[in-house]
């Protein structure tokens, strides 16, 4: 028996509208096991899926992939591809299925304290 229950906590995220959460190993597991998700790990370079351990851009499909941004052409062509959601995270599957994020594909600026860098 797993420690985690696969529909009740997708369900316990959708109920609750949850937008942002630390995630744990095995909820992290319970949620991408879930029937109908689809997770790659991609190269930065050639597109190519990636094999337990090796790094490269997170990718998610399933039934309910987002149809775009609201009038944004260019930010819908650039994370949706052939129904998959390229997220512009970077990470890696270990050889259980264990998804670890470790960092980001794309630019960004953080504000601390009214100064940006």
């Amino acid at each position: 028996m797993s420690r985690f229950d696969l529909e009740a906590t997708v369900q316990a995220i959708e109920k609750y509208k949850v937008d942002m959460w630390y995630s744990l190993a095995p909820m992290n597991k319970a949620i991408l096991s879930m029937p109908g998700n689809d997770i790659r790990i991609v190269s930065l370079n050639t597109g190519e899926e990636q094999p337990a351990g090796e790094s490269g851009e997170i990718v998610v499909g399933n039934a309910f992939v987002f149809k775009g941004y609201w009038q944004r052409p260019e930010a819908t062509n650039e994370t949706l591809k052939k129904g998959w959601v390229y997220t512009g995270d970077i990470g890696y599957l270990d050889d259980d299925g264990y998804l670890f994020f470790t960092g980001s594909s794309r630019c960004c600026a953080v504000r601390r304290r009214g100064r940006t860098g």
